[in-house]
């Protein structure tokens, strides 16, 4: 079976250890702590979101960047 990417209401639960220590492994997976949603998630789906927010970051400053070398004298 495969783990779930997010465990919410951590407050709640038996997981409430994770706040302490900013994360926990639970049968073997990682998780990370995010205290603003009260979750845990699954730190390969963190890092492939932060990834994909990089990529999404340059992709709009490479537009940006091609539609003032437009306006350029």
């Amino acid at each position: 079976m495969k783990p779930p990417e997010e465990i919410h209401n951590v407050r709640m639960r038996h997981f409430s250890i994770a706040r302490l220590y900013g994360g926990i492994t639970f049968n073997g997976v990682e998780y990370f702590y995010v205290p603003h949603e009260d979750k845990l998630i699954r730190t390969d789906i963190v890092k492939a979101r932060v990834k994909a927010a990089r990529d999404a970051a340059k992709a709009a400053k490479a537009k940006q960047i091609e539609a003032q070398g437009a306006l350029d004298l």
